[in-house]
């Protein structure tokens, strides 16, 4: 019962947070000058699908995930110290070879986090490139620009469903040096 209080708790906590990071982030973008959004990065509708992208991430870190967190640490720090009480030769091990193991699921994460911005960025370039043909459907219908941008848009879907599978392909590099450090 303490521990979905305190998920329940977290995860309020989280979305209140979340909640005033979007407003915060909406009033700066707002109060950027024009030639901002000229830039070729900063499309006005990849800006727009960006906010909910980035507040999410947010939101997922600091709701169940830093909860767990929390209990993994002090889970490890009470375990290592009955270790060192039943069998202190095993828990002297443990501690030469730990943080080889931190270190390999560190990069794995490493990676997993780089695989998984470049994902974000590429579905939102293809998700702002809809959204903007779809704004100006009868402006391409008068200027007979659907093809172009029917050809556009599926080469920003196929760019993003690339960056996808790199994305599990690292979830899965992560996963197999858990499982990797965990029985070997």
């Amino acid at each position: 019962i303490p521990a979905s209080i305190g998920t329940r708790g977290i995860t309020v906590v989280a979305a209140n947070v979340t909640r005033r990071l979007r407003k915060q982030y909406f009033e700066s973008l707002v109060r950027k000058p024009v030639s901002f959004f000229a830039l070729a990065d900063n499309d006005p509708s990849r800006v727009a699908v960006s906010v909910r992208g980035a507040t999410n991430h947010v939101a997922e870190g600091l709701g169940e995930k830093s909860l767990l967190g929390c209990q993994m640490v002090i889970s490890g720090v009470v375990g290592y110290g009955v270790a060192l009480y039943y069998c202190w030769q095993l828990a002297l091990l443990l501690m030469g070879v730990l943080p080889l193991v931190a270190i390999i699921i560190g990069m794995s994460i490493g990676k997993l986090t780089a695989a998984t911005a470049e994902a974000d960025t590429k579905s939102s370039e293809a998700s702002s490139g809809a959204l903007e043909v779809l704004g100006a459907v009868r402006t391409l219908f008068a200027l007979g620009l659907q093809p172009a941008s029917i050809d556009r848009y599926d080469s920003r879907s196929e760019a993003a469903a690339t960056a996808g599978i790199r994305r599990f392909f690292a979830q899965a590099c992560v996963i197999a040096s858990v499982v990797l450090c965990m029985y070997c």
